[in-house]
């Protein structure tokens, strides 16, 4: 039989070969220009250790924008925790695929929630039960040092606070396409 689309897209092929537990979903077909066609649920990442980190909820991204979240989890976020002498086990998402515009607002640009090509991080847990807020001042320090540097090192957007007084309670990442595919923006004030 021939490949389907899924096994020929290189993103696809990429996230097949990481250990991580994300299910394929049907294409996501609109409103308007919403939508992804080759979308998955990205539920959790398992560590070179054998543990996993869940990712709560399930994340809807397309196949590149799991690679970067999965690898942001497992190369860099995890090694960080440990660093610290903590074992990262969750991460928590406060949106990932949503139809609409550009912080929300009716009319503007396409923001990448619509194209399935965004995640927004609102916390993570670490093996001791402790839940904390992605700027937690409790945050493990080699862990928030990390943070930063990781994340817009895999994302072309990374929009924290003091960004724009809109991601002040949460991280956003993700993958927009620029005219220049070096181009990344990294807006974060990190005290």
């Amino acid at each position: 039989p021939a490949p389907s689309a899924r096994e020929r897209d290189p993103d696809c092929q990429a996230l097949a070969r990481l250990p991580v537990v994300a299910a394929p979903s049907p294409p996501i077909l609109g409103p308007g220009s919403c939508g992804a066609a080759l979308p998955v649920a990205l539920s959790a990442v398992t560590l070179t250790d054998g543990r996993e980190v869940t990712i709560a909820p399930a994340a809807t991204l397309t196949c590149a924008a799991a690679v970067a979240a999965a690898r942001l989890i497992r190369d860099d976020l995890a090694p960080a925790a440990a660093e610290a002498g903590v074992k990262l086990s969750g991460v928590h998402v406060a949106a990932s695929y949503v139809c609409r515009g550009r912080n929300n607002r009716k009319g503007a640009k396409m923001s990448e929630h619509g194209l399935a090509n965004a995640v927004d991080l609102s916390g993570f847990s670490f093996d001791e039960g402790r839940r904390l807020g992605v700027y937690d001042d409790a945050l493990p320090k080699e862990f928030a040092a990390a943070l930063k540097p990781a994340a817009c090192a895999r994302f072309a957007t990374v929009l924290g606070q003091g960004s724009d007084g809109l991601h002040e309670d949460h991280l956003h990442l993700d993958l927009r396409k620029r005219r220049n595919p070096q181009s990344r923006l990294c807006q974060w004030t990190v005290d």
